[in-house]
């Protein structure tokens, strides 16, 4: 709803959102090294809050996914509930929600994997901890692992099921 009430900032937000697609994740890591060096005071080189940081970069993924998805739910659907009687956040919370509940999942599931795979960016900003990639030696963790990962989908996807029959 956002969105579309802040029609002039639109196509400024979107180029800022989706510039991310066209930078690789070794220039990424490798400009928040020096960011991450030059703020002496915060000690995020190496630790795993500085690489959660560095991952946002990557947030135009689902956001690409999240926008086609708000953008197929027809302005009739808010309008029959603000005609109703609903406020603005509750025509969010029972209306848009609800609709956009799966597309959410499929969006976070997508940059889930993806940055499952982007081993680069973790190691140019020195995180040396245990990621799914350095499993391939320990078969049993990464049979685990893998378990954990669909278990927390099909949470998730319980989640979302539950939000869209209400």
């Amino acid at each position: 709803m956002g969105r579309r009430r802040a029609e002039r900032l639109k196509a400024p937000l979107d180029l800022l959102a989706t510039s991310s697609l066209v930078i690789p994740a070794v220039l990424a890591g490798l400009a928040y090294l020096l960011l991450y060096l030059a703020l002496n005071g915060l000690p995020l080189y190496g630790t795993l809050l500085g690489v959660t940081l560095a991952f946002t970069y990557r947030v135009a993924i689902p956001y690409r996914l999240a926008n086609a998805a708000l953008l197929q739910i027809g302005r009739d659907m808010e309008g029959a509930s603000a005609t109703s009687g609903a406020s603005p956040t509750t025509t969010m919370l029972r209306v848009t929600a609800p609709m956009m509940a799966p597309a959410a999942l499929v969006a976070w599931s997508v940059f889930f994997f993806l940055a499952v795979r982007e081993t680069s960016l973790m190691r140019i900003l020195g995180f040396n901890g245990p990621t799914l990639a350095s499993f391939d030696r320990n078969a049993p963790t990464a049979v685990l692992s893998i378990l954990l990962v669909l278990g927390i989908i099909a949470l998730l996807r319980g989640a979302a099921l539950r939000l869209i029959r209400r």
